[in-house]
């Protein structure tokens, strides 16, 4: 079992009850400790599908997993169809535009911060898809198309406000 304390807003310790490993990020800016984990748990953690997804974004392609035997489409993608379970799913690509849903404006978060805009865009055909959303004065129904971002390695979806 893993935990972790928020000693301060400048030292933060992780303790791996298991291993009896502490590591102590004293030096880290909190935020650089989150941005950190979260590449982490995204390189190490989830299955086949998750891999490949994340493969398929470092090459600009947006994609996702549809049901070869009742059709069903997953977002985010899975090696299985959670309709059917059947695990005879192939990966087809997402539409690269769509419509805000709906957003907030994080104005204090340890992940995301004023002025980031995290919200559900709707993709015909998908279904809503929670995510980072750039622009000024969004508004929901604003159309949006995708863009990427690379993050010391690692490359993320977003959408950007159609001008």
């Amino acid at each position: 079992m893993e935990v972790s304390y928020l000693i301060s807003e400048k030292k933060f310790l992780h303790y791996n009850k298991r291993t009896k490993l502490k590591r102590n990020f004293e030096s880290m800016d909190i935020r650089e400790i989150i941005a950190k984990a979260c590449q982490e748990g995204i390189r190490y953690y989830g299955d086949s599908a998750t891999h490949k997804f994340y493969e398929l974004l470092k090459e600009k392609k947006f994609m996702t997993t549809k049901c070869k035997r009742c059709s069903k489409i997953d977002f985010p993608p899975r090696k299985f169809c959670t309709s059917c379970f059947s695990e005879d799913v192939e990966w087809i690509e997402i539409p690269r535009k769509g419509k805000v849903y709906a957003f907030t404006n994080q104005k204090r978060a340890l992940r995301f911060t004023y002025p980031d805009i995290i919200g559900f865009v709707e993709i015909e055909g998908i279904g809503r898809i929670l995510t980072k959303i750039e622009g000024e004065d969004i508004k929901v129904g604003d159309e949006v198309e995708l863009d990427f971002v690379d993050i010391d390695g690692l490359t993320l979806h977003r959408f950007r406000k159609v001008s």
